[in-house]
């Protein structure tokens, strides 16, 4: 009944009823247009959160100065690996490779370049968590 007024009233005001239905499509389009440029933008930001946005003014990191400390770890790894035989050092025969070298120079491929690490998350995460996690995954034999 009510597509039968609807017709009706198209047709006493001259207006074709596919001139109505390709409006309905163009409609149709327009938001799926502007749906998926939304989704781009939200998948885009998902990998790109860690950039600054620039508003701020503000760096959300601290720049390389005399008064920046390595991370407590890194020390402790680079102790402990200067106490061992060259033979040994894995990091040694690593850095020693001229192609290596090269690679480690160049800019990170996401953010343009390194940032230091003063709060590591990994770090908060207790060991025994870690290896009931491993444990319960079967990657570690039960006793």
């Amino acid at each position: 009944m009510f597509l039968c007024n609807t017709i009706d009233t198209l047709n006493k005001h001259h207006i074709s009823y596919h001139w109505l239905v390709s409006l309905n499509f163009s409609i149709m389009y327009i938001l799926w247009l502007s749906f998926l440029i939304v989704y781009v933008a939200i998948c885009e930001a998902q990998f790109l959160y860690h950039q600054s946005s620039g508003i701020g003014g503000n760096p959300y990191y601290q720049s390389s100065g005399a008064g920046q400390f390595a991370h407590p770890a890194v020390v402790d790894n680079s102790l402990r690996e200067s106490q061992l035989p060259p033979e040994l050092s894995k990091s040694h025969r690593f850095l020693n490779n001229p192609h290596i070298a090269a690679a480690l120079a160049k800019d990170s491929w996401f953010t343009g370049n390194e940032m230091p690490v003063f709060d590591r998350e990994a770090e908060k995460i207790p060991r025994d968590m870690v290896y009931k996690l491993f444990k319960n995954a079967g990657w570690i034999k039960r006793r």
